[in-house]
C-alpha cells in the first residue's frame, strides 16, 4: 500500500471517528471537549492533506519529466515521498490525543480507561521498541515470529537446542 493510499484512509478513519463520536456525545456539557478534540483532529486532517499534496506533487512531476523526455529527479522524488512520510507520521502523532480524550468521554467508567491506558502503553512501546532496534512491524514478520516460538524453528531464533 502506497503512501497516498494510506493518508486517503486515515482521512477517512479521522472523519467516521468524528461522525461517530458526535452522534454519542450529544449532551451540552460534551460540547466543550468535542471542539477541542475536533481542533486537534483538524490539525491532525490539514497535516494529512499536506502531505498527500506533497506526495502527489512529487509524482506529478517526477511523471511530468519523463513525458518530456528527462530522467526523473530521484533526489527531488525521494525528497517528496520522504516529506510526504513525516507529514503522515506527524499527523498520527496529532491525532493520539483527541483519540484519547473522545474515547474517555465515550466511555465514562473506571475500567476502560485503564485498559485503555494499559493498551496504548503496551502498542506504543512495542512501536518505539521496533524503532530503535530497527524491526520492520508487519503482518508477515509477527507471524512468522509467533510460528517460530511456537514450534521452536531453530532457524529464526526460536526455543530448540543448540
Amino acid at each position: 500500500m502506497n503512501s497516498s493510499t494510506q493518508m486517503i484512509l486515515e482521512t477517512i478513519f479521522i472523519v467516521a471517528f468524528l461522525h461517530f463520536t458526535r452522534s454519542i456525545l450529544t449532551q451540552p456539557r460534551h460540547a466543550v471537549p468535542f471542539s477541542v478534540s475536533m481542533l486537534f483532529f483538524f490539525f491532525s486532517l490539514t497535516l494529512l492533506l499536506l502531505g498527500l499534496a506533497l506526495t502527489s506533487w512529487g509524482m506529478a512531476s517526477a511523471s511530468w519529466r519523463h513525458l518530456k523526455n528527462e530522467l526523473p529527479s530521484p533526489v527531488q522524488v525521494n525528497f517528496h515521498l520522504f516529506l510526504g512520510r513525516q507529514l503522515q507520521a506527524c499527523a498520527i502523532i496529532s491525532a493520539i490525543l483527541p483519540i484519547l480524550v473522545l474515547s474517555f468521554y465515550i466511555f465514562v467508567g473506571i475500567a476502560y480507561p485503564i485498559v485503555g491506558l494499559v493498551w496504548f502503553g503496551t502498542a506504543g512501546l512495542v512501536v518505539i521498541g521496533s524503532l530503535w532496534y530497527r524491526v520492520p512491524i508487519s503482518l508477515e514478520n509477527v507471524g512468522s515470529l509467533i510460528v517460530s516460538t511456537r514450534y521452536g524453528d531453530k532457524s529464526v531464533g526460536g526455543w530448540g537446542k543448540y
